[in-house]
């Protein structure tokens, strides 16, 4: 009876949370107007409430709201807040975007990283030459005579194209996030570890149903088990949000 009852608070706590990212995310647009006799303030006013909201329509649109409540009363046996929820909807919208930012080959990275090296440093010295940067003012006033609302062009100096150069060249020395970004399952197990990664790091324990709950908002784990994750997404203390790419930090 009690699974039951913790069950329906959890599924009540995913639709206030749901409405409650709504409203945040209308007030982050349009911002209501400041009362000078009540001085406002909302925690986690840095959360992307958007994402958060993503989430939870994600989950009532697929009906899992059962299935995520059920996950989330046998992980918490203590209550989260409102905004504890809407982060951890925040971290798993990220997780599963996230890939498609850090889904590359060290061989491509190292193409990549040479291609614009080598343009920038081209770049750079053709700038260094006063006629250059001659031509390109007169450029700029003959297109600024064309145009009806003369635009901004960015500042074409030498030293910015280097900086690139330097950049790209540090690309190079990132680390490899993906091993096999190719294979079928690569998106699937990626969030599973970053998934993984973020409960362990805030709350000390992987959370393995949790895990399988909402991984199946986006992907078929009908097959998986909690065995299977432990050997897919193995905890390892020495990863922390800290670490380049993670849902902690890269937007």
């Amino acid at each position: 009876m009690k699974s039951v009852e913790g069950e329906n608070w959890w599924l009540e706590g995913l639709r206030v949370a749901e409405w409650y990212s709504f409203e945040l995310m209308v007030d982050s647009y349009f911002p209501p107007p400041w009362n000078r006799t009540l001085q406002h303030w909302r925690p986690y006013c840095d959360l992307d409430w958007r994402r958060a909201l993503v989430v939870f329509n994600r989950i009532f649109a697929l009906g899992l709201e059962r299935e995520v409540a059920r996950a989330l009363s046998t992980n918490f046996k203590k209550s989260l807040s409102i905004e504890s929820i809407c982060e951890l909807a925040v971290v798993v919208d990220r997780a599963n975007k996230l890939f498609h930012k850090v889904a590359t080959t060290q061989s491509e990275r190292k193409r990549r990283a040479k291609v614009i090296s080598q343009a920038a440093r081209i770049l750079a010295e053709e700038l260094h030459n006063p006629s250059c940067q001659s031509d390109i003012r007169l450029a700029r006033y003959l297109l600024g005579r064309e145009e009806d609302e003369p635009r901004r062009y960015p500042a074409l100096a030498p030293a910015r194209f280097e900086d690139l150069a330097a950049i790209a060249e540090k690309m190079v020395d990132l680390p490899k996030v993906v091993a096999s970004p190719g294979t079928p399952n690569a998106h699937k197990l990626y969030f599973l570890r970053e998934l993984t990664d973020y409960l362990v790091d805030t709350y000390g324990r992987p959370m393995r149903s949790l895990v399988l709950a909402l991984a199946g908002l986006y992907f078929d784990v009908s097959d998986m088990t909690s065995n299977d994750l432990a050997q897919y997404a193995r905890v390892n203390k020495k990863r922390r949000h800290g670490r380049l790419f993670s849902p902690y930090n890269f937007r």
